[in-house]
């Protein structure tokens, strides 16, 4: 990840922090930081460890062998929902096949759960089209 997504994504929990309680908002930023730089650089052991464990042998086998060449993730979003101890966080990956010059850019929702102590990724799922800013904020999760 870039510096830029760093700075971006620890000024947005900053500002969502007041209202966590303490070391939560820490974190979710090292949790959401962890994953997309560990999925950017191919390290999908560690990547797998965000995933709830029942969910990470499918993760392994979806991933084990891409090829796919992560370029780049920078994090968008982070929306966190206190009261349910739910995040969702909006990623933005440049990435190209291994043979290829066209670099393709996708938005992923990744949707986050705080769950005893740690956060854990409970979804993703790419966005499609323009982002809906007219969407209701109790629809998200």
């Amino acid at each position: 990840m870039t510096r830029r997504t760093t700075l971006a994504l620890a000024l947005l929990l900053a500002a969502c922090g007041a209202a966590m309680p303490k070391g939560q908002a820490e974190k979710l930023q090292e949790a959401v930081y962890e994953y997309n730089r560990a999925l950017r650089w191919g390290n999908i052991d560690t990547a797998a460890a965000y995933l709830p464990a029942a969910e990470r042998p499918a993760f392994l086998r979806e991933h084990k062998g891409d090829s796919t060449i992560i370029m780049g993730a920078d994090v968008l979003a982070v929306e966190p929902d206190y009261e349910h101890d739910l995040a969702e966080v909006t990623v933005a990956y440049e990435w190209r096949s291994p043979t290829g010059i066209t670099v393709n850019l996708t938005r992923m929702r990744q949707i986050w759960r705080y769950t005893d102590g740690a956060w854990l990724l409970a979804s993703r799922q790419e966005v499609k089209g323009e982002p809906d800013k007219n969407r209701d904020p109790a629809s998200r999760f």
